[in-house]
């Protein structure tokens, strides 16, 4: 009505008393004079439709209380079914108005869909808001205490209602209303009258997009809140850096690795904390990011951290551009590597100590790859070889290998390279000093990491040329001395025989023709070349002993062997009245000889040196020791002191005085010990005077044991 009166050029004064009724003056100049000439009597520009009209009047009967609307026709077009907009079930909406029509009518519009709760004015709306806060507010333009757009401002500048869409409602037509509702803040504008179609579109389509809103808010704040888990508790340090340098944001563990706050990052540069020798390398690949030169990049660099310790960081950088592809802003990813500068600072040093180490040492030392190329050898080998370092030294140890040694040494060693077991080898090296041969013995061991794989290998070549020389010495001596034996036993026997012979004869046909004296020098004759027959056949039974037959691999039987010793011992046993027995014995890697030689002379021994009063017994026994057999000789003897038990085993030692009770050459357990330690055994006995003995010898066993 104001607007009417307005535009006529008029005025409207309203005079009211409570509970006295109302006055309504309306003042319109006469005339046509205060209105413009192309107006008056104008006609319409666009017809009315009837579809337009029809809603007017719909719109005009709904606002009858309580009453069907009129003209049916348009009524039922309207409300058929499917023909109405959508609505949102159960949306909340909050309708300000002081007309009591218009609230009711509204209600009636949208109450079967959405909760409508209904106030007269502004103050009563944010009442209301404060106490639920609605889906939607429809707010008229016009109402007392606090209008429309008062309401829109309080919505506005609430923090927790700023996203309620508002629709406006204004008698007002016109664009320039509906921009000045919009630039208000309102989310949409309806004029008065409207069709009920249209007010259910615009309120549902607000809704709609009101949910669109906040669904896309949401997942904006849920995708925030993921990029700032992410970048919070990432276990690399992340930092956004300005294009000049300056932090932006930096993330807690960047704050754990150089000790600094968030606050304290803020106020310096990325070249306030960073090593001087490590700037300009930083700030060239910053520049070459920026100039889209490359896409990032990446460097080992030195932070100042803030208690001033150095820390050592793998920095990779990229740069975040816009969609038009003006940089933002870089993006720093930090990785904190001083544990691992400090282990290979630590390994440094440690390998420095040990080319010292090396260096100062005799040998040859030197180191290689896991696949077994060589990539060090100390000064010895270059003073040895004359090689000069920078060449390659790879396979330099072949170049100087002797030839016949270079197939075997190859394929020792590259079968340990395969199998990560250590080797060892003798092999012969040229040596340009002396221009000659000289035999190593060559070592390979490996070195694991904490996984169990090879890390290293290290090796060294110790020149055992003397020692090599001296055993072929030895070798030579041995089998010198060796035949010294046999021609020496040859030659000593025959003259033995013929003093026996002879003695023999002379008391043969001269027996009581001579003296008392010649019959006892003649003894003495007789048992001396005795004696000296079975000393010169010990000595050679002492050298047999030390002689092993490398190519005699089958095992032997020691059962079968003991049958072979109590067969040749018979005589002597049933002399004694003597017993001996045996638990199950084993297979032993001997040659079937030497275990015949050890069981009879200690077998022997024990029938020997037996008691006067009591019948000797011996029993043999065997069990395993640490990949031996350790044998066990037990007698019932005079036993021997405790004194003499590493005495005994010594050659030509006698316990006894000779020509007395206990007869011997003193030689057997030489014999025995000589044999036992040929074949890396040991021999020792246990025993006390008059207690008896036991004798023990430890022997190889089977190779498949």
């Amino acid at each position: 009505m104001q607007e009417l009166v307005r535009l006529h050029g008029g005025a409207i004064h309203v005079e009211s008393k409570a509970a006295q009724g109302a006055n309504v003056a309306i003042r319109i100049p006469f005339g046509t004079a205060h209105l413009a000439k192309d107006r008056i009597g104008a006609e319409r520009s666009l017809a009315t439709t009837s579809v337009r009209a029809r809603a007017y009047v719909e719109e005009a009967m709904r606002w009858l209380p309580d009453e069907p609307a009129s003209g049916g026709a348009a009524t039922d077009e309207i409300e058929a079914p499917g023909a109405m907009p959508l609505m949102r079930k159960g949306a909340h909406i909050l309708l300000a108005d002081d007309n009591a029509d218009m609230r009711a009518y509204v209600r009636r519009l949208l109450g079967g869909s959405c909760k409508i709760q209904t106030v007269a004015d502004g103050e009563a709306a944010t009442e209301a808001m404060r106490e639920q806060r609605p889906d939607l507010v429809l707010a008229d333009v016009m109402m007392p205490r606090l209008d429309g757009f008062g309401l829109l401002r309080a919505i506005r500048a609430t923090p927790e209602w700023r996203d309620i869409p508002v629709i406006m409602l204004s008698a007002r037509a016109g664009e320039e209303s509906r921009v000045e509702g919009l630039q208000a803040g309102a989310n949409d504008y309806l004029v008065k009258p409207f069709p009920a179609r249209e007010l259910i579109a615009r309120v549902s389509a607000n809704l709609e997009m009101s949910r669109i809103r906040r669904d896309a808010i949401a997942a904006v704040a849920e995708s925030e809140k993921r990029f700032r888990g992410t970048f919070e508790n990432a276990a690399v340090g992340i930092a956004h850096v300005s294009l000049d340098g300056y932090w932006l944001r930096v993330n807690r563990r960047l704050c754990d690795i150089l000790g600094y706050s968030p606050e304290e990052f803020l106020a310096f540069t990325f070249g306030d904390i960073t090593h001087p020798e490590d700037l300009e390398a930083d700030w060239a690949g910053a520049r070459a990011v920026a100039a889209g030169e490359i896409p990032t990049y990446s460097l080992e660099k030195r932070y100042l951290h803030k208690n001033g310790n150095v820390v050592w960081v793998n920095l990779t950088v990229s740069l975040l551009r816009d969609d038009t592809g003006r940089p933002l802003h870089f993006i720093s990813v930090v990785e904190d590597i001083s544990a691992r500068k400090r282990a290979e600072l630590a390994l440094k040093k440690s390998e420095a100590r040990f080319r010292q180490l090396a260096d100062s040492m005799p040998h040859i030392v030197w180191t290689a790859r896991p696949d077994g190329y060589v990539d060090y050898y100390n000064e010895r080998w270059y003073d040895f070889t004359g090689f000069n370092r920078h060449r390659n030294i790879g396979k330099g140890w072949e170049q100087i290998l002797h030839p016949e040694d270079v197939a075997p040494c190859r394929e020792a060693f590259y079968n340990a390279i395969r199998s990560g077991e250590p080797c060892q080898t003798e092999c012969r090296f040229w040596d340009g000093k002396r221009s000659c041969w000289s035999w190593f013995l060559g070592r390979a061991v490996p070195v694991r990491d904490e996984e169990g794989r090879i890390a290293k290998w290290y090796g060294t070549f110790t020149n055992i040329d003397r020692q090599k020389r001296t055993q072929e010495d030895l070798l030579h001596a041995n089998q010198d001395l060796e035949q010294f034996a046999y021609s020496a036993s040859h030659d000593l026997q025959e003259p033995l025989r013929n003093v026996a012979i002879y003695s023999q004869l002379i008391k043969k046909r001269y027996s009581g023709k001579l003296d008392a004296d010649a019959e006892e020098f003649l003894r003495y004759m007789l048992e001396g070349a005795s004696r000296m027959q079975h000393l010169v056949s010990d000595l050679l039974a002492y050298t047999h002993a030390g002689v092993i037959d490398r190519e005699s691999t089958a095992p032997v039987s020691a059962e079968a062997a003991l049958e072979a010793v109590l067969e040749g011992l018979h005589p002597a046993m049933e002399e004694a009245g003597g017993v001996v027995t045996h638990d199950p014995l084993p297979f032993v890697s001997l040659e079937e000889v030497h275990l015949q030689q050890l069981l009879q002379n200690l077998i022997a021994n024990a029938l020997k040196y037996r008691k006067d009063d009591e019948s000797p017994r011996v029993h043999l026994a065997a069990a395993r020791d640490n990949g031996f057999w350790r044998f066990s000789v037990e007698d019932n003897g005079i036993g021997i002191e405790p004194e003499y038990h590493e005495k005994v085993f010594g050659i030509f030692k006698r316990l006894h005085a000779k020509g007395g009770k206990y007869s011997g050459t003193g030689i057997g357990l030489a014999i025995c010990q000589k044999i036992v330690e040929r074949y890396g055994g040991r021999i020792w006995l246990e025993s006390e005077l008059g207690t008896g003995s036991v004798f023990y010898f430890t022997c190889p066993g089977r190779v498949d044991e």
